[in-house]
């Protein structure tokens, strides 16, 4: 097997077929078996025994940082000898992460003195031009062995039960942002991500990250079935390089199939805290937005209903061209792909004949410009309404999923969060948006 690229800071993250064995730190003990990491300690012969209050910070501090590799050596491995992990050396690579950085060479140095892990080192070598400049080719390959599972055991920990011991932790910042994508040759590349350490230096990232760090707290103590909740963190976009948070600022769960991936009819089988949920949203929410920033209020109850012309061809049309700041002239190869598949016959219907008679049923889209559209700042209005709403449910110990423009809540709560949703538009915006 070919030892992967290591990536700067994100080692792998462009290599597919290892993400998944790349250590990342988002695995701990269960609450109750928190006691296991002190046995850890005493078992590697590491002196615990700390008198004055710095060094038993630094014992706590120890005991965390060895809780997040043994576990997530597990979950990476399986407690499999003939498993590999991937993981960088490097500092830069630990700059957002759970684990300390110097703690984590301690421990993996005390592990492999004690012949626990196998550890291949990955390649580097000095820039020829600039002796100070490392160039990194390869990561660092891990192994366990029957030393280590022989440790685990000595706990209760097998191969067969480890998952009764471990849930995902919620990570330790909840803002990101990333940079426009780029389109290179026809195809189209995710932008990079920001880099934390500029972000941290905003005025405004601590009340952000604070603002999410207490939501995630707080539903992370909920009790969610038929879901996976991993946490939420809130991603902006950047268009130039000012760290502005303007843009964007949706609230994204992490995780492969978390809330959000699941369809509608999967979501309403979604249970908090053993009680069944409803889901409440706004109808058309850009385009409500778009009237609400014009101070127009919509009058039908469904805004995206023109007679003669299918609810799906006005949606896509609206919602392309407020995206966009501009007129959809023609319908993008996806959108004409899934517009097809629902039965629309589109020969005699092109997006440009479409828009005239959009723009005749709904005359507000005349108006459209750059300053009160464009999908960045209509999903960051869209945020920021959903956000407020959130802590206002959460002072009130009512649990809200966010789910883009919708909140998943507990059936018992459902006049309740729509009434704070409705109020909360309408104190930002001076208007109240039409609810399902």
């Amino acid at each position: 097997m070919n030892i992967p690229i290591d990536n700067y800071r994100y080692p792998l993250v462009i290599i597919k077929e290892y993400l998944s064995k790349y250590l990342s730190f988002n695995h701990e003990l269960q609450d109750n078996y928190k006691d296991i990491v002190a046995k850890l300690l005493c078992l590697l012969g590491i002196n615990e025994k700390k008198k004055r209050k710095l060094q038993q910070r630094h014992l706590e501090s120890k005991l965390r940082n060895l809780e997040l590799i043994i576990i997530n050596l597990i979950t990476k491995t399986n407690l499999d000898i003939n498993q590999q992990v991937f993981i960088s050396y490097r500092a830069q690579s630990f700059t957002d992460s759970l684990c300390s950085y110097r703690q984590f060479i301690d421990i993996m140095n005390v592990l492999e003195m004690n012949g626990l892990i196998i550890r291949v080192k990955g390649k580097k070598q000095t820039n020829p031009f600039n002796n100070k400049i490392w160039i990194y080719y390869k990561a660092s390959t891990l192994s366990i062995t029957n030393k280590f599972i022989n440790l685990c055991c000595c706990v209760g920990i097998h191969n067969l039960t480890y998952n009764n011991f471990i849930k995902v932790c919620l990570p330790k910042y909840f803002i990101t942002a990333r940079y426009a994508s780029e389109n290179t040759f026809g195809k189209k590349f995710k932008g990079k991500k920001a880099s934390l350490k500029q972000l941290k230096k905003t005025p405004e990232f601590d009340r952000l990250n604070k603002e999410m760090e207490s939501i995630n707290i707080f539903l992370n103590k909920q009790k969610i079935i038929n879901a996976n909740f991993y946490g939420l963190v809130r991603n902006f976009n950047l268009f130039n390089e000012q760290y502005c948070f303007n843009f964007g600022g949706r609230m994204q769960a992490i995780g492969k199939e978390n809330f959000q991936t699941l369809k509608r009819q999967e979501r309403s089988k979604i249970l908090i805290n053993n009680i069944q949920t409803k889901e409440v949203d706004i109808k058309a929410s850009h385009l409500t937005i778009f009237h609400a920033l014009l101070g127009v209020q919509i009058k039908n109850e469904d805004p995206y209903y023109i007679k003669d012309m299918h609810r799906d061809i006005v949606k896509e049309w609206v919602n392309i061209s407020l995206s966009n700041c501009k007129y959809c002239n023609r319908w993008p190869t996806l959108v004409k792909q899934r517009l097809l598949t629902k039965g629309h016959q589109l020969k005699k219907l092109s997006a440009k004949e479409a828009g005239k008679t959009i723009l005749k049923n709904i005359p507000i889209l005349q108006k459209l410009n750059a300053s009160t559209s464009g999908w960045a700042f209509l999903q960051f209005v869209e945020s920021d309404i959903l956000l407020e709403t959130i802590i206002s449910l959460k002072e009130l110990d009512i649990t809200a999923l966010p789910v883009h423009d919708s909140l998943i809540v507990q059936e018992n709560h459902l006049d309740k969060a729509k009434k704070i949703l409705s109020d909360t538009f309408l104190k930002k915006l001076g208007m109240r948006p039409i609810l399902k």
